[in-house]
């Protein structure tokens, strides 16, 4: 990982390629591409593409595997920006996948959306309940 403004401009340049074709590397390149801007975002603190990574988070479902330390990475990173719309749908495409993720993303939306966590957690607690009852 280098941060610096270069590296962030190719992989700028990368996922926008990535969002408009698809290439057959798409399920391989586009995830680790969001990632990446992730991390040389967060040390540049720079927020400039995060709507286009939100609009990248549903083709990250396609990766199989250890998505926990990635997808807990990319929420911090848009909390740090103040983007809970990047948070939910984090948490809307990788929530029921990875407990860990979920429970990340509902600590960080806490501060940006208490009702919202509330109901998430609530229907939670009807689901466990529903589906744990007796017959």
């Amino acid at each position: 990982m280098i941060h610096t403004e270069e590296t962030y401009e190719e992989l700028t340049k990368l996922l926008d390629r990535l969002l408009k074709e698809d290439t057959p590397m798409k399920g391989m390149l586009l995830p680790w591409t969001v990632f990446s801007l992730a991390n040389v975002g967060k040390a540049l603190n720079t927020a400039s593409l995060i709507p286009k990574m939100i609009k990248a988070v549903p083709d990250l479902c396609s990766l199989n595997g250890e998505m926990s330390a990635a997808t807990k990475n990319l929420a911090l990173y848009f909390d740090k920006f103040n983007e809970p719309d990047g948070i939910k749908e984090i948490l809307t495409y990788f929530g029921d996948q990875e407990a860990k993720v979920k429970e990340t993303c509902l600590d960080l939306l806490e501060n940006h959306d208490p009702s919202f966590v509330a109901q998430q957690r609530a229907s939670e607690t009807t689901d466990h309940t529903e589906n744990g009852a007796p017959s």
